[in-house]
């Protein structure tokens, strides 16, 4: 089915996040939309997807989902045993690939009503429960991690600048129980986090491919440490031969 609107991109390098923005064209009227209005975004069914997952390719929904399935496995539990809560859950792109294969998402939230309202009408019946707002209610959380017994907190994209801050996260897993699995797109916060050492403390822009380049280095480090394990053992002293005038006196013995 063909979509009711039409969307020109802003091909003008270097744009912060606030600033990036598309022509929409729909009802025979054209407007300029900022990418980050999601209010104005999710507002028209099938806008988000035709901007940020075709046409800007955003892998970052099926990039979490697969990594909630490896952390899963890795504890030796299937995707149908885990129970998802879905944070920054916008209207439904994320739990959509959870479900695609076959974790039981349970729970979305996000900071605004216009994303529950669009994930209830582009997907029903998705989620049991979505919660509402940029700090979340701790004792709610907590209720719901333990009557739904989720085991999963996903989080694509959500932490940063104009999302989740990152220690409502913190507060958040700490409602999990023991066990549970972890699955956030870190990168993007590194590079959020570039950009506001640049803009706010007169930082180079270089600092950016510093924070990446640590994060990538600290990867390689717990993948390597991970797959390999590091024993340390004693140096054994090396025997030493006999001298050759012991050798000739034992010689003579003998015979």
């Amino acid at each position: 089915m063909t979509a009711p609107f039409t969307v020109d991109l802003d091909p003008t390098p270097g744009r912060r996040q606030g600033e990036e923005q598309f022509v929409l064209h729909l009802d025979g009227e054209a407007r300029e939309v900022v990418l980050h209005d999601y209010a104005t975004v999710y507002s028209v069914p099938g806008l988000y997807e035709e901007v940020v997952q075709r046409r800007l390719q955003c892998a970052s929904p099926a990039t979490v989902a697969d990594a909630v399935v490896e952390a899963g496995a890795a504890i030796g539990r299937g995707p149908a045993d885990l129970r998802a809560f879905d944070l920054g859950a916008g209207n439904g792109v994320v739990g959509e690939e959870l479900t695609a294969r076959g974790v039981t998402v349970v729970v979305g939230a996000d900071g605004i009503p216009e994303a529950r309202d669009a994930a209830h009408r582009d997907r029903p019946g998705m989620y049991a429960h979505y919660l509402v707002g940029e700090r979340l209610e701790g004792a709610e959380v907590a209720r719901l991690v333990r009557e739904e017994r989720l085991d999963a907190l996903v989080a694509a994209g959500a932490v940063g600048e104009g999302h989740v801050p990152v220690d409502a996260l913190a507060e958040l897993w700490s409602a999990f129980p023991a066990g549970s699995v972890l699955a956030a797109i870190l990168m993007s916060m590194f590079y959020i986090g570039g950009e506001l050492a640049q803009s706010r403390l007169g930082l180079p822009k270089s600092l950016t491919g510093v924070f990446q380049g640590l994060l990538l280095f600290t990867l390689l480090a717990c993948d390597t440490l991970i797959a390999y394990r590091i024993r340390w053992q004693p140096t054994r002293p090396q025997p030493t031969s006999a001298p050759k005038s012991d050798a000739v006196v034992r010689q003579v013995k003998e015979a």
